[in-house]
């Protein structure tokens, strides 16, 4: 939908490359996208893009690190230099409405993939999706005459009549399929083709001038190491290899948390984890009233044990407090007060131990809000879900449960003393139930800036 091609010739059009996009990314803007990229937090299982996006250097992209371009890197740099909120005086009228024009069409594509990704569908998901859709190739054809629209354009169009019928997309991409064909591609051949193999299957399953060989031998080895999967995971595995299936189970597990496939992988899981024994605290009486409020059943906190921990698994996420790593210790949370998703930062992580009872609570300041007379772009699109927050924290100290919405977040600096965050679209863990809806079917509004809780312990925040 975003090419690599259309990107390369809109940042080739500065060097008077470009046939088609007569907009220039000029080389101090591309040096500012570069800079927003590196300063940009956001949780380590987040593949973000190459650090020199648009340069010829960083090779091709992978499609995790393309949708989290879509989904945040582009849209807001786009939002911060060429937005005619952001427009700086004295530029001709004529080129503020023309780059506006474009933050518009960006952002009409960044909102479709996020009602086009979700994991949640309905006929809701579909229209917004296909209204979006539409407005950004609208938009294409309006800013470039001459484009030449790609298979992929018309493909986008068939998208939103097929959520209705086939269910959320993340469950029929071919991501997982893509994935499957790059592990192949590293399968060592020493660059001979080989003969005609004269196994019964490979016979069956290649071309009959074909070689055979090459695909027999890429079989054999996807199939043993499947099978070795298989047999460290079983209980025939021998006593001997147990000792290697912690190591080997780490590297599987850090494949399955990251990009598209980490969150495929984490779609039903509610377990919560802790990754470390902890450090027994001494509670205090405040304590007795934070353990009521996250529902303990305790009547006193003398009858257990409370610990402070570095890190916890949440939804096979990671989240860790501000000393342990500050990427994974920024988060949005539902603020105690109202139902309204706000960001913060994790400074302390705490379980309580009574018997069979087990609460982790989360110590968390919340942000404060932006100025008011800062210019905000993001307001034009609240589907996008990106807000302005300032970099001050509330002086209250909030406590709340894990098992409420917490998600991480991601987040650069817009001006001085000012964020622009956006939560991260994943599955999180609620245990409260909706009376809304009849049917789980329905996970939103037509606001995604609103939180609807649906009759499921594991939904979707905002799409």
């Amino acid at each position: 939908m975003i090419g690599e091609g259309y990107f390369e010739e809109l940042v080739a059009a500065d060097d008077g490359d470009s046939d088609v996009f007569i907009d220039k990314v000029s080389k101090a803007e591309l040096k500012k996208l570069h800079n927003n990229i590196k300063v940009t937090v956001r949780p380590n299982y987040r593949q973000g893009p190459p650090k020199n996006l648009g340069s010829r250097g960083h090779g091709k992209l992978k499609a995790d690190q393309w949708k989290t371009c879509i989904e945040f890197d582009i849209p807001v740099f786009v939002a911060r230099f060429w937005s005619r909120e952001t427009a700086p005086q004295g530029q001709e009228s004529e080129t503020t409405f023309r780059r506006d024009r474009i933050y518009r069409t960006v952002m009409d594509l960044a909102v479709a993939v996020r009602w086009g990704t979700s994991y949640r569908t309905s006929e809701h998901h579909s229209r917004m999706f296909d209204w979006n859709m539409k407005a950004y190739l609208e938009g294409l054809l309006e800013l470039y005459p001459n484009i030449q629209l790609r298979p992929n354009h018309h493909t986008a169009l068939h998208v939103g009549p097929t959520l209705p019928q086939l269910g959320p997309s993340p469950g029929w991409w071919m991501y997982p399929f893509e994935r499957i064909i790059g592990i192949l591609q590293k399968i060592k051949t020493n660059n001979k083709m080989g003969k005609r193999s004269e196994h019964r299957i490979c016979a069956l399953l290649t071309w009959k001038y074909s070689t055979g060989e090459l695909e027999e031998t890429m079989l054999r080895t996807f199939y043993a190491g499947a099978n070795l999967k298989a047999l460290l995971q079983s209980e025939r595995c021998p006593v001997v290899l147990k000792a290697a299936v912690s190591l080997l189970q780490k590297k599987w597990d850090q494949d399955k948390q990251t990009g598209t496939m980490g969150e495929v992988h984490n779609l039903g899981n509610i377990d919560i984890k802790r990754l470390d024994d902890g450090k027994k605290v001494l509670p205090t009486k405040v304590w007795e009233v934070v353990l009521e409020n996250c529902g303990s059943r305790s009547k006193a906190i003398s009858s257990g044990e409370l610990r402070l921990h570095k890190r916890v698994m949440i939804a096979g996420r990671m989240f860790a407090s501000e000393a342990q790593s500050r990427r994974d210790a920024e988060i949005f949370f539902q603020h105690p007060n109202s139902r309204q998703l706000v960001p913060g930062l994790i400074i302390g992580i705490y379980s309580f131990e009574n018997g069979d009872e087990k609460t982790f609570i989360l110590s968390v300041k919340a942000r404060k809000p932006p100025p008011s007379q800062i210019p905000n772009p993001f307001t034009r699109y609240p589907d996008f879900n990106a807000e302005l927050w300032s970099t001050e924290f509330e002086s209250e100290v909030l406590r709340i449960p894990v098992r409420q919405l917490i998600y991480h977040s991601e987040g650069l600096p817009w001006a001085q003393h000012v964020l622009v965050l956006k939560p991260i679209k994943l599955v999180s863990i609620s245990t409260k139930a909706s009376k809304l809806f009849d049917k789980t079917y329905w996970a939103i509004t037509g606001d995604l800036s609103k939180v609807v809780y649906v009759t499921l312990e594991v939904h979707e925040f905002c799409s």
